[in-house]
């Protein structure tokens, strides 16, 4: 018997299956992704070598409907597959263990860890959905759709263009206890960070309110590049460049406001926050440099970014004044609210 000593959901930055030596799959879990226990069975063998025939036997089951302190049974299941997990370390000398999920979702704060300290050949155990029922191990909470009421505040309104009035939808998010909303962190290319609280609909990540809804914008003529930080300037400095598209007039009042795009190589992208809005001379001022510095859509430079101006752009996200270009995908979290275009339900982790 082969393999695993732990099962991380949030480590792990994307769900995959891994065929180990012995035919066996295992499946690894994202917190942020929900993973689907539909015909897979998911085997963690907490050893290597064989274990031993005299194994005691040990089934227990978990359900959504059931209690914590039940003994585990099929009539009485435990509520949470932690539970079963401590029950078996409970359990000492050769294990042959089977944990049945049963249909349904199951929330994670943290962590699902199966671990020892040293390794043992003579405990096996294995967790599978019971009889191909659907189980979803998921970080998310299900919004209440009841619970989202028409936009209302006139301050808010009033910084929103006339066609989206109406049509905005928010949701209280202190309501259920939802306050930590994660950080929007600078990033480019070969960097990977936690997500901020994202909205789902039908298993769909819902797009963050962003200009232009699809494509990107031309970087037009660059007043300063910026620090080059890839190449050795640690400056730090943002850059300045100008953009030439009317829609910057909605933005004067726009805060949070981030930018993403090829600035420089085709390869390298970048999010970056925007520090300020020059409505008149129509220049965004980013905080920090991208990583190889901005350079215009227009600059045909020769060498390493020769041709790039054919796909350098970006686009202008987590702006409100934008919620108008799009159906059912327009997304603002402000301090205890949720602004949304209208969904039938929505659910957010």
């Amino acid at each position: 018997m082969k393999l695993l000593s732990l099962l991380s959901l949030t480590e792990i930055v994307s769900s995959s299956n891994h065929n180990t030596s012995d035919g066996v799959k295992c499946i690894f879990m994202n917190l942020r992704t929900p993973v689907r226990l539909a015909t897979l069975c998911l085997s963690v063998f907490l050893a290597v070598g064989a274990y031993s025939q005299q194994a005691k036997t040990l089934t227990f089951y978990v359900a959504p409907t059931g209690k914590s302190g039940n003994p585990g049974t099929l009539a009485q299941p435990f509520q949470r597959p932690e539970e079963a997990r401590d029950a078996i370390s409970k359990t000492d000398g050769p294990v042959s263990a089977t944990v049945y999920i049963r249909g349904g979702n199951y929330r994670f704060t943290k962590s699902f860890v199966i671990t020892q300290d040293s390794p043992d050949t003579t405990r096996h155990i294995k967790f599978s959905n019971y009889q191909n029922e659907k189980v979803l191990f998921t970080g998310g909470l299900q919004l209440d759709n009841k619970k989202f009421t028409l936009l209302s505040d006139p301050n808010i309104l009033n910084r929103l263009p006339p066609e989206a009035r109406g049509k905005v939808y928010q949701f209280n998010l202190k309501e259920m206890a939802i306050t930590d909303y994660g950080k929007r962190r600078l990033h480019n290319y070969k960097q990977r960070l936690p997500a901020p609280l994202e909205l789902f609909y039908q298993e769909v990540p819902l797009t963050v309110a962003r200009y232009p809804n699809e494509g990107y914008l031309p970087v037009g003529k660059v007043i300063d590049p910026g620090s080059n930080p890839r190449n050795g300037d640690r400056q730090n400095r943002g850059a300045k460049f100008m953009v030439n598209d009317p829609r910057i007039q909605h933005w004067k009042t726009a805060d949070n406001a981030w930018v993403c795009g090829i600035f420089s190589y085709g390869y390298s992208d970048d999010h970056l926050r925007v520090d300020t809005f020059d409505v008149e001379g129509q220049t965004i001022r980013t905080k920090t440099p991208a990583n190889y510095s901005v350079f215009s859509s227009d600059d045909a430079s020769t060498g390493p970014l020769k041709n790039a101006q054919k796909i350098r752009g970006f686009f202008v996200y987590t702006i409100w004044m934008n919620l108008p270009a799009f159906y059912m995908s327009g997304l603002r979290i402000m301090p205890s609210a949720l602004l949304t275009w209208k969904c039938r339900c929505w659910r957010t982790r």
